[in-house]
């Protein structure tokens, strides 16, 4: 019985043990050492030994169609290659080059090189870091997709572009930086869900869903220069508390900052006259909202939810409230909504559970979630004509839906008129 038992013992550290050995390792005695030519002039090397590919040429070696179309993707060493080494002279990396390569673990990248192109690591699983040349100039598109094991890159001064998913889904990566990197292209970080700190200091324009899903970032060096901020730009990024943005800013997507949920305050700059669908909704941690006299229009559920807000003053500027807008921003006190407001959309100020004062043009209607617990109501003159209260049933009157908790009318100087059933009943 103790011999089974022990043999049980070894027979689970063997599988463990295996487990933990890199793939590469498993080698089988029928791989050799291999060699071959390609392009105009390159060659490469396999060391069945060492695991080790070795790529010798001068220049640009030629992009490939397909992976299939890598020299040696029809070899029997392609799945063990562990280690890559390019040698001085090459000048890029060429597209899908070692792309799907998944128990490549270490590369040796030369000096001599300026351009990595499309697809260039694609899912290259074992890869856990890159020491990028200094003279580097582009990197495309989906480069570095899914490398799931790298933990932090930085961008040489030269790149000042990132593609298209350039880093999508490397989920173990927690620093980036680029000093000279001025756009960030579309998903190009894309549930880097491990991604804590990201330093572009010089960056102009951040693409759709850029750092979407980046749900450990806790800080973005710097959105001063931004210009473009695309739709879902950092939407999820739920440990984000911080954010500056400037007079620079003149273009900002739909739901761009949406359940960014530690987000403690939101200010806008006076570049912008209008806050797009979703931009800040589930920012249920900003107590301070800051809109320009600029902005003419808040979008549909522009702030949805944002519940720790406790005073919304909307600008005098703003004649239009999309759908839902303040829906269930439940620790809003004081509502005060501008005279010149024309459009006031469906359950825009829905839910608002903890409203005590309100402040509003006479020609605009709420609803009655909205007024259910208003000790106060100030009517301002506006500039609407005409009854908002026009139903001949007793639930169209704005002072019913409050008669429970409404202690003081005031109608200020200006106001000529009121709509039916206002206070029908009372």
């Amino acid at each position: 019985m103790k011999t089974n038992k022990a043999l049980k013992k070894l027979a689970v550290f063997v599988l463990v043990a295996s487990l933990l050995i890199p793939y590469p390792f498993l080698i089988p005695s029928a791989v050799s050492d291999s060699s071959g030519t390609f392009g105009d002039g390159f060659s490469y090397t396999f060391t069945a030994s060492t695991y080790t590919l070795e790529i010798s040429g001068s220049g640009a070696m030629p992009d490939f169609a397909s992976y299939n179309d890598q020299p040696w993707s029809s070899s029997s060493f392609k799945d063990y290659v562990y280690n890559v080494i390019i040698n001085d002279g090459i000048t890029r990396i060429p597209d899908r080059a070692f792309g799907q390569m998944t128990a490549l673990k270490t590369i040796s990248i030369p000096e001599s090189v300026t351009s990595i192109g499309d697809y260039a690591f694609y899912k290259c699983n074992y890869m856990q870091s890159y020491s990028l040349p200094s003279g580097l100039q582009s990197i495309g598109e989906q480069a570095f997709y899914n490398n799931i094991k790298i933990t932090g890159i930085v961008i040489p001064s030269g790149v000042t572009e990132l593609g298209f998913q350039t880093f999508y889904s490397c989920k173990a990566l927690k620093n980036v930086s680029g000093e000279n990197v001025t756009s960030i292209g579309e998903k190009c970080f894309y549930d880097c869900t491990a991604l804590k700190t990201a330093a572009f200091p010089s960056v102009e324009t951040i693409g759709n869903s850029a750092f979407y899903s980046c749900s450990a970032m806790t800080s973005f060096s710097s959105l001063r220069n931004v210009q473009t901020i695309g739709a879902s730009a950092f939407k999820g990024c739920s440990a984000l508390a911080e954010i500056e943005l400037t007079d620079a800013l003149t273009s900002l997507g739909t739901s761009a900052f949406s359940n960014c949920s530690s987000l403690e305050a939101i200010e806008l700059p006076t570049s912008l006259n209008q806050v797009p669908v979703s931009a800040f909704s589930g920012c249920q941690s900003a107590a301070v909202l800051t809109l320009p006299e600029t902005v003419t229009s808040l979008g549909k559920s522009s702030f949805q939810s944002c519940k720790a807000l406790t005073e919304l003053v909307i600008p005098s500027s703003v004649t239009s409230i999309g759908e839902s807008c303040f829906s269930g921003c439940t620790g809003v006190e004081t509502l005060v909504l501008p005279d010149g407001l024309v459009s006031l959309g469906k359950d825009a100020i829905a839910n608002l559970t903890s409203l005590r004062e309100l402040t509003m043009p006479v020609h605009i209607a709420v609803t009655n979630s909205t007024v259910q617990n208003v000790e106060k109501i100030t009517f301002t003159k506006g500039t609407g004509i005409g009854a908002s209260y026009t139903s001949s049933t007793r639930k169209s009157s704005l002072i019913y839906y409050c008669r429970n908790a409404l202690s003081e009318i005031v109608f200020e100087e200006g106001v000529i008129s009121i709509g039916d059933n206002l206070c029908y009943d009372q």
